[in-house]
């Protein structure tokens, strides 16, 4: 009895392909994975919004990071396409301000070769830009989250130059980048009405600061006023 459930729960025999290692009629061989390279350059973009930037012959474009903060800083521009438009946005790097957006925008405009839609849009741009600036500068504020919002602005308005820097020469790489322009002109009027926003915000508070004045100086004239009555 023994021998017979012995023999019934002992494994089966190996077949021929199992003995000699084969698998399918293949043989079945445990090879460790690679290890990838870490200087290995990456075969697409991190970034999918950089892929528009890769579909050319790799000289008439570079990836360019957006700005927003999730995807990090943006990198810098490659010593090898210097010229006045990069000089200026690097330019822009040390010295902030509103008068450095308006050369900035009059230089996408000089840039702009035959694109009369990218043209409209700019001049558009400049136009929203300009009263904007000009509130800007004769508030001489200080705040920190405005700041913020021009540095902002000012990066939409770099990385719109970077775009235009590498327009390319050939029809089909001029339109991808033509609508990667036309996006990023998007998101300066998106940056403006930030601005815009903080803007209305500092101004109420000066609004409300000065009725604050306005009532206290009355509250003391009050005061003055009850002050004579009683004597």
């Amino acid at each position: 009895m023994s021998r017979f459930f012995s023999s019934l729960f002992a494994s089966k025999p190996k077949s021929k392909a199992e003995r000699y290692g084969l698998k399918g009629g293949v043989r079945v061989v445990d090879t460790p994975h690679p290890v990838p390279s870490v200087n290995a350059a990456p075969s697409e973009p991190e970034h999918p919004e950089d892929q528009i930037l890769f579909e050319g012959d790799g000289h008439d474009s570079i990836p360019i990071r957006d700005s927003d903060d999730e995807l990090g800083p943006v990198p810098p521009v490659p010593a090898e396409v210097a010229g006045a438009i990069v000089d200026s946005a690097i330019y822009l790097d040390i010295i902030p301000g509103v008068q450095e957006m308006r050369t900035m925008i009059k230089q996408v405009l000089e840039h702009i070769q035959g694109d009369d839609k990218i043209k409209a849009e700019t001049k558009i741009l400049e136009s929203d830009c300009e009263f904007l600036f000009d509130r800007v500068q004769s508030l001489k504020s200080t705040s920190p989250e405005l700041n913020d919002e021009v540095m902002r602005m000012r990066k939409e308005l770099k990385n719109t130059l970077g775009h235009l820097s590498h327009y390319g020469t050939t029809p089909a790489v001029r339109a991808r980048s033509g609508l990667t322009v036309l996006k990023r002109i998007e998101r300066c009027h998106v940056a403006i009405e930030r601005i815009r926003k903080k803007l209305q915000l500092i101004q109420g508070a000066e609004t409300l600061n000065m009725q604050q004045q306005i009532l206290d100086v009355q509250q003391q004239m009050l005061v003055q006023q009850t002050r004579v009555g009683v004597l």
